[in-house]
């Protein structure tokens, strides 16, 4: 299934060749199942690790998100208020990208506001962690054919 043209190499971006990789697929199912907030917020912060001269892997960017979604297991807003406030605290201050450790963000995490004093990321609020059967319908939809390809 042809999806698009990647806006920076023109190649033609299909579905089946994302699901056939193993950690595209896992790369695109854990997405499917974070909170929006959460979601923008992490692809936000991974593309702080996109190394200048090349793209990041999958499997690479797997790595990476589970890393950051163990700091904080409940996924709490304050994971996804910490990934925003560091990719663009170190996007203004033009600091050395890309970035080879997570010890900012642990320091912008350590020092986050009470929940109840976050700033709202998104308009729609939406659960800490969702079911499966809680998915939207386009996650669900991913999802599908995700697992149709991993059989």
């Amino acid at each position: 299934m042809l999806l698009n043209r990647c806006p920076i190499c023109h190649a033609h971006l299909t579905l089946d060749a994302m699901v056939t990789d193993a950690a595209a697929r896992d790369v695109l199912l854990l997405f499917a199942g974070l909170p929006n907030d959460l979601g923008h917020a992490l692809l936000d912060y991974l593309s702080l690790w996109r190394p200048s001269k090349r793209d990041l892997s999958y499997a690479r960017t797997l790595k990476i998100a589970h890393e950051v979604l163990a700091l904080d297991p409940d996924r709490s807003p304050a994971l996804a208020w910490g990934l925003s406030e560091t990719a663009q605290s170190l996007r203004t201050k033009g600091g050395a990208l890309p970035i080879t450790s997570h010890n900012y963000l642990k320091r912008v995490l350590s020092g986050a506001p009470q929940p109840t004093n976050l700033p709202a990321l998104n308009a729609t609020a939406t659960p800490k962690r969702r079911a499966a059967g809680a998915l939207s319908g386009a996650a669900q939809a991913v999802a599908s054919v995700v697992e149709n390809y991993a059989e």
